[in-house]
């Protein structure tokens, strides 16, 4: 079940990713992007808590937001290709994956981004990402 969510940036409120699916749980952070065809244009991949991540199994290359615990941008990385190991800052707290190449999912170092909840509120989601949500909320 995929939900809508949105990432985007605080202060020009620019959506980064249109259709943020969400990896908060074991299982589903494990399987990730793996296996997948090459998802559309403005779609993006939310993995929290996560410190690292791999690209085995996958069938195109990805651009990675790296975003601390207050939803700051603390790097990026372009074409990480299949088959690659990303190991990542230690102040790393979540992740996004999109497809790499498109111009949506741009984002500088330093832009501070936020989470758009489903209107209808999504599914049950972790107690990690509840939380989180509500951090980036009152900042």
């Amino acid at each position: 079940m995929t939900d809508c969510w949105r990432l985007v940036e605080r202060s020009s409120k620019r959506s980064i990713v249109d259709r943020l699916e969400v990896a908060d749980r074991y299982w589903r952070r494990l399987l990730g992007l793996q296996f997948r065809p090459r998802p559309p244009t403005g779609f993006g991949l939310l993995l929290i808590p996560c410190s690292s991540i791999h690209t085995c199994f996958m069938r195109f290359p990805i651009d990675v937001i790296v975003l601390d615990r207050n939803g700051r941008a603390i790097e990026v990385r372009h074409a990480v290709r299949p088959w690659r190991v990303v190991l990542l800052p230690r102040q790393t707290f979540a992740l996004v994956e999109v497809p790499s190449g498109g111009e949506r999912g741009k984002v500088e170092i330093g832009a501070m981004l936020r989470l758009e909840v489903p209107e209808n509120g999504g599914r049950r989601v972790s107690r990690t990402l509840a939380a989180w949500c509500n951090e980036l909320a009152t900042n």
